[in-house]
């Protein structure tokens, strides 16, 4: 569930947890927010990677028309969602269902070699840099495999980029997680401080709290296994922990 958390409350924990009370002049509070906000963004793709969804938001693209597998006009196939850091899946609609892209790197292009040279339903995504539109703008374009034979709709999963707290914000999971980026920025203060000893205290706190967010993965609802088989009896699907 959602946690409320100003950042007065993550300064003031951070000065404590670093014990730089009485250090207001060389640590300031601007310091400190500046290194929460870095921080929190950690935090939001740590827990985001250990499987927990509570920061990632979902976003329709509609793909181009290429007129051949070679037109390059444009150079892509799909735009990301123009607040997207990272994604995490890419789903297809087509006939009414929606269906889930592979992901394809530089080094397996030759991987859909069947359909390398013909225009389909998509089969696999893979992206591309951001770069200038030459209009004053920047792209972050995608590439698609094989290349659309018409307008499909994508479902991006992506996690949104951060503006930096200026005040307070949400911190999801449950009770205590933002100790992490808490624990995180005091442990940087202590290294520039060189206090060797609290720093691996720290560090070694931050990384059991990291281990208790991971294992709540999948845990919120207690009454019912987490995972579709695949097979049915004759009540339903079942189901595995």
């Amino acid at each position: 569930m959602a946690r409320f958390v100003t950042l007065v409350e993550l300064t003031a924990a951070v000065r404590e947890s670093a014990d730089i009370r009485g250090m207001d002049d060389k640590w300031t509070d601007a310091i400190i927010a500046a290194r929460v906000n870095r921080s929190v963004r950690m935090y939001r793709e740590m827990i985001s990677d250990r499987g927990h969804e509570y920061y990632l938001a979902h976003e329709e693209v509609t793909t181009e028309t290429p007129t051949a597998w070679n037109d390059l006009t444009p150079d892509y196939d799909f735009e990301l969602p123009s607040t997207c850091h990272r994604v995490y899946a890419i789903d297809v609609q087509h006939n009414g269902g929606w269906y889930p892209l592979d992901e394809y790197e530089m080094s397996e292009r030759h991987r859909y070699q069947t359909y390398a040279h013909a225009l389909g339903t998509p089969l696999a995504y893979r992206l591309g840099g951001i770069y200038d539109d030459g209009e004053g703008g920047t792209k972050d374009p995608g590439h698609l495999i094989p290349r659309p034979d018409k307008a499909y709709t994508l479902l991006v999963t992506f996690l949104p980029s951060l503006n930096d707290v200026a005040e307070s914000m949400d911190m999801y999971g449950g009770e205590g997680w933002e100790s992490w980026p808490i624990l995180d920025t005091a442990a940087g203060i202590c290294a520039a401080e060189g206090d060797q000893n609290q720093y691996a205290m720290l560090v070694a706190e931050r990384d059991r709290v990291a281990a208790l967010i991971a294992d709540k993965r999948g845990k919120r609802t207690r009454g019912r296994p987490q995972h579709i088989t695949g097979r049915h009896s004759g009540r339903g699907r079942l189901w595995r922990a």
